[in-house]
């Protein structure tokens, strides 16, 4: 996305301009998703443990949008829960609150795992990708 303006562009105002664009553009990926269906292929692979027994469990969905923020902005398990508690573009874009707890880098690391050995990434991304199909994004 171009910057545009009337007035000289200044490091600072460049910066602004440069955050509102990754902020807008995480706004409309998660805008173009349906994630109730996501949400669906997601329950098949992964169970998200038993009520009452120990503590309560990440959702499944918060867990695969950090792992797909990982993946676009490549970023390693470390850096993702850095950015999630620290970014609020990656915050709203993982549908979670400033007081929620954010997933550690081990929860997302075990996750990936999960899903790349009941082979439901694959099965995943293209569930998503079908929806993302002619979008000027991809």
């Amino acid at each position: 996305m171009p910057i545009e303006s009337s007035q000289p562009l200044t490091h600072t105002s460049y910066y602004v301009q440069k955050r509102k664009a990754k902020r807008l553009l995480l706004k409309q990926i998660s805008q173009l998703i349906h994630w109730a269906s996501v949400i669906h292929v997601l329950e098949k692979y992964y169970p998200t443990g038993q009520p009452g027994r120990g503590r309560k469990a990440y959702s499944a969905l918060v867990l695969l949008e950090m792992i797909l923020l990982q993946t676009w902005y490549n970023l390693s398990d470390y850096g993702i829960e850095h950015q999630v508690n620290d970014t609020l573009s990656f915050i709203r874009s993982c549908a979670l609150r400033l007081k929620d707890d954010v997933p550690d880098y081990s929860v997302v690391g075990r996750f990936r795992k999960t899903l790349n050995e009941s082979e439901a990434w694959e099965v995943l991304l293209q569930h998503i990708n079908t929806q993302l199909v002619g979008m000027a994004y991809w």
